[in-house]
């Protein structure tokens, strides 16, 4: 919720909460979330990332930001720009136009060359992000929806992991 890419304890409990109403068991009370959270979080930095999540979610995710920033300026961007991009004579145009198509965003990082899957990871992955569409369709990439990437500084994460871990094996060595 910070722009950070971290899940801390706290939040952790509050989404698998959420995801315990929703109908995903897992989740729910009856389990055991501090021991998932703990697994999770093995540096013990009190808080895990994506990273320690899927790690080539991560790169791949860093590599859109990069992409999304040297050629468009940001991810927001880069949503609401490539709605325009035209389809092949062949693909029949979408009729909403509110929202960025999952073909659109193929063809708008066709130079990341990423597989059909990692694309389609990608999409919704990011698409999962807003809670209010204008119309309530799916499907759809919106601007809001890569917003909380405008403030993710994953070089910086980086560093301070890197600080986190010295920090951390000099005192679990005294």
């Amino acid at each position: 919720r910070d722009g950070s890419m971290r899940v801390g304890y706290e939040e952790f409990c509050i989404q698998c909460r959420v995801l315990g109403k929703r109908g995903i068991p897992e989740a729910g009370p009856n389990t055991n979330i501090t021991s998932v959270y703990v697994a999770l979080d093995q540096g013990r930095h009190g808080w895990f990332t994506l990273k320690d999540w899927s790690e080539g979610v991560h790169d791949r995710l860093i590599k859109f930001l990069s992409f999304t920033r040297e050629s468009y300026g940001s991810c927001t961007n880069f949503v609401s720009k490539a709605k325009d991009i035209e389809l092949d004579f062949d693909d029949e145009q979408e009729e909403d136009s509110s929202g960025l198509s999952f073909k659109k965003f193929c063809m708008g990082i066709k130079s990341l060359k990423f597989t059909y899957e990692q694309k389609v990871e990608l999409f919704e992955g990011l698409q999962g992000t807003s809670r209010s569409r204008p119309d309530g369709s799916r499907g759809l990439l919106y601007p809001k929806d890569v917003q909380f990437l405008t403030k993710w500084d994953p070089w910086r994460e980086e560093k301070e992991d890197a600080l986190w871990s010295i920090v951390l094996s000099k005192s679990s060595s005294s």
